[in-house]
């Protein structure tokens, strides 16, 4: 994905962050499966003009059941969660 016309001041990480909306933009993909892709699910055509992505994983937030809950200053309860792809 190439970002045409973007600011001589960008950094790094806001580069990163428009080649990731772009790419769920375009592509019509989850928030999960664009941060659970590697560079083993994506394919390019030698002349870079097109390609292949493949989703293997999700990444995704799960109950952790081997945590106990807690409770919130406020009273709510919180279940603990933990990342899975």
């Amino acid at each position: 994905v190439v970002l045409k016309g973007a600011s001589h001041g960008a950094n790094h990480f806001e580069c990163a962050q428009a080649t990731l909306l772009l790419l769920g933009v375009s592509t019509g993909m989850r928030n999960g499966e664009i941060i659970g892709l590697a560079w083993q699910d994506v394919q390019l055509d030698p002349g870079g003009q097109s390609g292949r992505l493949r989703v293997h994983r999700v990444l995704q937030r799960v109950r952790d059941y081997d945590a106990s809950a807690r409770r919130h200053t406020s009273g709510r309860v919180i279940k603990p969660k933990r990342w899975s792809v």
